[in-house]
């Protein structure tokens, strides 16, 4: 159920995040959202009770992920059409060297203490903050004439049956990806498995895309 709470709430960041993404720029957009999620990290560490744990769950789902249309949307700006393939997969590439080191050593201080794992958490999350880059917002284009206006900005994804099937398949890509953050760590802790030993398998995650994905990012490119 908490699990879910979070999902949920980052399930609501994507829409409000691209909205703030547009109407305040890119960088105020990534500074509020590291801002949110160090606060709502730090009161889920110190949770106890079960509703104010389900509560922090939701919140830290939505300011948890609340910066990512901003950042997808800084690569687009800064890349061209053609590069967008090798920027993303880089990116993507570079979000896993940190998530293996990140496992290892949360591994370890999950067995110490679990406060102190939430709190290096969101200071990690205040530094991204910190070194945002420039604004890269563009100027907003007035629509080409001739043609009749977009729809409102949220409805307008919905107008399209190829990103609607994109999406679709993105839902179940999901559903089966996400089990490694629910079902998984009950099944290895019901066969004995520590904290320590859970955090080094993970890792091996970060490890095989770090290795795995310069390659193919020249077959996905073609």
């Amino acid at each position: 159920l908490f699990a879910s709470l979070w999902g949920a709430g980052a399930l609501l960041a994507g829409p409000v995040g691209g909205v703030l993404a547009d109407r305040i720029g890119r960088r105020r957009a990534m500074l509020l959202a590291f801002s949110l999620s160090a606060a709502a990290m730090l009161q889920l560490g110190l949770a106890r009770a079960t509703f104010h744990i389900a509560l922090s769950a939701l919140v830290l789902g939505f300011c948890n992920d609340l910066f990512r249309p901003a950042m997808q949307a800084c690569v687009a700006d800064l890349v061209s059409p053609a590069q967008r393939t090798r920027a993303f997969g880089s990116l993507y590439w570079a979000v896993n060297i940190g998530f293996a080191g990140a496992a290892l050593l949360g591994g370890v201080l999950a067995g110490q203490s679990f406060l102190l794992l939430f709190a290096l958490d969101a200071a990690t999350t205040l530094t991204f903050g910190v070194l945002r880059g420039p604004e890269t917002r563009p100027p907003a284009a007035p629509p080409p004439t001739g043609q009749p206006p977009l729809r409102p900005g949220l409805a307008r994804p919905f107008a399209d049956r190829v990103f609607l099937t994109f999406v679709a398949l993105q839902f179940l890509t999901g559903l089966i990806f996400q089990q490694g953050g629910v079902t998984l760590p009950l099944e290895m802790k019901a066969h004995g498995v520590s904290s320590q030993l859970y955090g080094t398998l993970i890792a091996l995650n970060g490890v095989l895309i770090i290795v795995l994905q310069p390659l193919s990012l020249r077959v996905i490119e073609r």
